[in-house]
């Protein structure tokens, strides 16, 4: 009786294992039979420059879940940058280059405040109602990647930066701000955004 009672133990981990194996080879073969056929591919657009997504075949882009068009794009800018008369030699370099950057980001942000948020709303006016808005873009621009930079000719340094926009619009979302919302006229904030000026 017991030789008979793990016997029926034993088989009964087996068919577990079988059932398990059969229950992961069918996920298997339906994820890979889901797959998108040849030629096609999931892709977030990365630069603002880029051709609409009715102008590339074969692509199928991912629409980001704020509903912000500009999402999933990237801007760049750049700025130009001198050191001050009086400074050493060896800090002019650093000195152009840190001039450079806060020229760019200055451009950057000009960027920024320009994106559509709804109808008649932009993210710069959403900045000027909305200061805790506002400090956090600014201080996501601040973290603005460097991408490069060049000496100039009559001296000085040309600095790029780039930004992803998924953080801008996930802060916009963060505080809902969505694209279709109407914001108040008569100062009153929307829900979850606080400190209006």
């Amino acid at each position: 009786m017991e030789i008979f009672f793990k016997m029926n133990i034993d088989l009964e981990r087996v068919s577990k294992l079988v059932v398990v194996a059969v229950v992961f080879v069918g996920i298997f073969t339906a994820c890979s039979t889901t797959a998108l056929p040849p030629g096609k591919s999931i892709i977030n657009t990365s630069n603002v420059s880029e051709p609409p997504a009715s102008a590339q075949p074969n692509v199928v882009l991912t629409a980001h879940p704020s509903g912000f068009q500009w999402a999933g794009q990237t801007l760049e800018a750049s700025g130009k940058g001198t050191a001050a008369e009086g400074v050493p030699a060896v800090q002019a370099d650093l000195a152009a280059k840190n001039s450079a950057r806060v020229d760019a980001l200055r451009n950057l942000k000009a960027q920024v405040s320009g994106l559509p948020v709804g109808t008649d709303q932009t993210v710069g006016s959403i900045m000027d109602s909305y200061i805790t808005i506002r400090h956090a873009v600014e201080q996501e621009i601040s973290r603005a990647q460097d991408v490069g930079s060049q000496p100039l000719a009559q001296g000085g340094v040309d600095m790029q930066v780039q930004l992803p926009l998924q953080n801008v619009a996930n802060i916009l979302q963060q505080y809902q701000i969505t694209t279709d919302q109407e914001l108040p006229e008569n100062g009153e904030a929307p829900a979850g955004v606080p400190n209006l000026i």
